[in-house]
């Protein structure tokens, strides 16, 4: 996915609210300044929580809109051992944006990849990848 298509790798630490809730250990909230999509959904920019959509299933997460106007669920993978500070992992593919993975104390849950996403990755359009961190 990535070097296969001599894509430029650019990593930007954004400016962003990223901080934990106290319900779970990985819930996040963000404030993501682009429009991204998550499956087949396009978000508009704003400010995100996420969380588990079932507290007893860490694989289903809800991406909402703290002012209510955008949401979408997406089934994750759960990989354990990429725990660290919270952040969201973003492809991008000239001026859109496509979620990956968000990463918390407790791990990191990988999203699957669009059909969009994988046309533009036969395109080999790939222009960075872009992660959204908070302190």
């Amino acid at each position: 996915m990535k070097s296969a298509h001599h894509a430029l790798l650019f990593v930007a630490l954004l400016s962003a609210s990223l901080g934990a809730f106290a319900e779970t250990p990985d819930s996040i909230h963000v404030n993501v300044p682009f429009d991204f999509s998550v499956g087949k959904q396009v978000l508009p920019a704003g400010s995100y929580a996420i969380e588990r959509a079932w507290p007893d299933n860490p694989e289903i997460l809800r991406i909402h809109a703290l002012d209510k106007k955008a949401a979408a669920v997406v089934l994750s993978s759960v990989d354990d051992t990429q725990a660290g500070d919270p952040a969201l992992f973003f492809h991008r593919y000239d001026d859109q944006f496509f979620l990956y993975e968000i990463r918390t104390g407790s791990g990191a849950r990988k999203l699957p990849v669009s059909h969009l996403e994988e046309t533009l990755q036969r395109a080999a359009r790939q222009e960075a990848d872009l992660v959204v961190a908070g302190q």
